[in-house]
């Protein structure tokens, strides 16, 4: 009864947050249990491959992080994101007229500051995450829309590789845990 009740209360805080609506609350309640499993492989000696599954439970805690963007990269492209955008929102743009149209454009001294991802990834197989026709960076920079209008273009581009990370960090994790999952318990 003692194990029992002490299983429960290490789930206890996730399961009083149960949202049906949030995919998060699945991704914490998988991290919680590969969390779990993780300190139980790192620490047993009944099998060689302890270590091999251990290894392979960290990659996924790492990239559920990324999916619940709690990874340190998320966490930096959102403050510089933050940093990046005035208080109040009004401030970045600014009236002309063309040809007596009434247009907004980009304050000159706000386009310096867009908030660049902090770390590489790789676009040129985005087609395999998309639908397969879509490419939306490689569409965005041969797009002609986007042409003198470098902060738009980035903007876009800085969204669409967090989205292609997110992306390919599920596709990784689904496919430990089809391919490798059953292993880990020789």
């Amino acid at each position: 009864m003692k194990k029992k009740n002490k299983t429960f209360k290490a789930y206890e805080k996730i399961l009083r947050e149960d949202q049906d609506w949030d995919s998060n609350y699945l991704l914490a309640l998988e991290k919680k249990k590969l969390e779990r499993m993780y300190n139980y492989f790192s620490k047993s000696s009944i099998s060689e491959d302890d270590a091999k599954s251990a290894r392979e439970i960290a990659l996924c805690l790492r990239l559920l992080d990324i999916l619940q963007e709690i990874d340190p990269v998320s966490k930096e492209f959102l403050r510089r994101t933050s940093e990046s955008l005035p208080k109040n929102l009004n401030d970045l743009w600014e009236d002309i007229g063309i040809n007596g149209v009434r247009v907004q454009k980009l304050k000159e001294n706000r386009q310096a500051k867009v908030a660049m991802f902090p770390i590489y990834v790789n676009y040129k197989n985005e087609f395999r995450f998309y639908d397969g026709r879509r490419k939306p960076i490689q569409d965005i920079l041969e797009d002609s829309f986007y042409t003198g209008e470098e902060i738009r273009r980035t903007q876009c581009i800085q969204y669409h590789l967090e989205s292609l990370r997110h992306l390919k960090a599920l596709y990784l994790y689904n496919k430990i845990r089809a391919y490798r999952m059953m292993d880990w318990w020789n």
